[in-house]
């Protein structure tokens, strides 16, 4: 993590090295200091609650490096206080394991003073101060986990709000023990919300008759082109604040990455391809709605079950274990046989995106690896080929793709295949994954620009098909696994 390297103009004191260097010997200084407080003890006297948040650095100001370390040497102590004996011998995450509840994760915000005090200032134009506006998002995370199937039983907390001196343009706090992620605020970036609709990712919400909410985009648009997103009632803190709350689902898809360990989502998709459909939308919100996708739930499940933590917090998470060949993508969950069903396939060539440089952000690459024939009354098994990972000089990269150019009325059609849909089958305990295949747009063209892939959940099905339905808008094909209750949908759009 990046820190200012020095801070001669703002009080900061040290450079990085010496900041090093009194970690080496200021820590010791620490316990056996004439002084001798418990450095846990002057945490206690440092902290003050604000809307029940601990926030340090507003009773005694944050200016420099040795205060910082200070506060991290006592965020660790206190952590390891409540490790038993042999705790103290085990790795960080055997510690973490012991110490912190495998269903919940722990957001730290360190914010400037400046940041801090605009938020103050501007709340009776927004509504909230900076510590509602955390307190906010991370209850809105707990709302879309706690609604989003399948159910993964994920919770999330503010840890603390860390209020530092301005003349830090990085964050200086290094991760520490007790903590999932940690996210720096050095400006505010909200709109005049008097004069301007819309920003971004913003949502806006109020709350409905019954007591529920009901998020709207774009902001301040109750008419927006998005449709509504609409959570029960429940005591939190949405309840303490006014409606017309301007939310940023933008930052709720950042802490995905750092306290859930999320991947990004678009990855899925692509612009340009070699096939008749050249682009590919893997259209999920992925988290810059405030609701959550079956895939990142199911991922959520899975994370909560393997007790893996932070993005950049644990050994596991994606943002560290980036080495090539690690498995902790989960691209590489597939159940061991994948049969689709369906009436009037008679041919099928199946293809695999491949990689030139180690990176599954990097612009996607086909090739073929398999061709069959099949007897119309006959099942069609997906080739574990299609699968198979990518050998690079590095390491390995898997698929995220799998292509299928399928004969079908004496017609060549093609049907993109995330990988997501089988790693959901997977995680969810399906080793026989039983694809059920249909197909409604007789008129495949190779005049329609794009495939959109929607996941719906079993429940919206219905209503979600009536409304394609109204709109004269049927999609090209859907496809239901069984034992999963999530419908994948895919349309061809011009």
């Amino acid at each position: 993590m990046d820190r200012p390297e020095s801070g001669s103009e703002k009080g900061l004191g040290l450079t990085r090295r010496d900041f090093l260097k009194f970690g080496a010997f200021g820590l010791a200084a620490l316990l056996i200091g004439p002084e001798r407080i418990d450095p846990v003890d002057k945490l206690d006297a440092k902290k003050e609650l604000v809307h029940g948040v601990e926030v340090y650095g507003l009773k005694e100001k944050i200016w420099n490096l040795p205060q910082i370390q200070d506060l991290v040497f006592g965020f660790n102590l206190n952590f390891e206080r409540k490790l038993s004996l042999g705790g103290r011998s085990m790795s960080l995450v055997e510690q973490r394991e012991m110490i912190l509840p495998r269903d919940t994760r722990y957001v730290e915000f360190v914010v400037t003073e400046s940041v801090y005090n605009s938020f103050l200032r501007r709340k009776a134009e927004t509504g909230v101060d900076y510590v509602e506006w955390v307190k906010l998002h991370i209850d809105l995370m707990n709302r879309m986990a706690e609604n989003a199937t399948p159910g993964s039983g994920m919770k999330t907390k503010i840890a603390r709000v860390i209020v530092i001196n301005d003349g830090f343009k990085t964050n200086p706090i290094p991760n520490t023990k007790d903590i999932d992620g940690s996210w720096f605020n050095d400006k505010d970036y909200r709109v005049n919300q008097d004069k301007e609709t819309g920003q971004g990712y913003f949502w806006s919400f109020e709350h409905t008759a019954s007591g529920g909410l009901s998020f709207s985009f774009p902001a301040g648009e109750w008419n927006g082109y998005k449709p509504k997103v609409i959570y029960p009632k429940k005591d939190d803190s949405f309840e303490t604040v006014r409606d017309g709350v301007w939310v940023d689902c933008g930052l709720t898809h950042e802490l995905g990455h750092q306290a859930w360990n999320l991947p990004d989502e678009y990855i899925l998709g692509f612009e340009d391809s070699v096939f008749s459909i050249r682009k590919f939308i893997y259209y999920s919100g992925s988290l810059h709605e405030p609701e959550m996708s079956p895939y990142l739930s199911s991922l959520l499940k899975l994370f909560v079950r393997e007790g893996i933590r932070g993005y950049y917090t644990d050994p596991r998470g994606i943002g560290i274990a980036r080495t090539l060949g690690e498995k902790f993508f989960h691209y590489h969950m597939i159940p061991e046989k994948i049969t689709l069903k369906s009436e009037g396939i008679t041919e099928a060539i199946f293809y695999s995106n491949i990689y030139r440089e180690p990176d599954y952000y990097l612009p996607k690459e086909f090739k073929e690896v398999d061709r069959m024939k099949k007897m119309p009354s006959a099942d069609l098994v997906i080739p574990r080929s299609v699968f198979e990972p990518q050998a690079l000089e590095k390491g390995e990269m898997y698929p995220l793709f799998s292509v299928i150019r399928i004969k079908r009325n004496n017609q060549w059609e093609e049907l993109f295949l995330p990988v997501s849909i089988f790693n959901m089958a997977k995680i969810a305990g399906i080793d026989n994954a039983i694809c059920n295949l249909q197909f409604y747009d007789k008129s495949f063209s190779s005049d329609r620009q794009s495939f959109q892939f929607q996941m719906i959940d079993g429940t919206k099905m219905n209503e979600f098909m009536e409304f394609r339905r109204k709109n004269n808008f049927l999609p090209f094909a859907t496809l239901k696994i069984d034992g999963l209750s999530t419908w994948f949908v895919w349309s061809l759009q011009k």
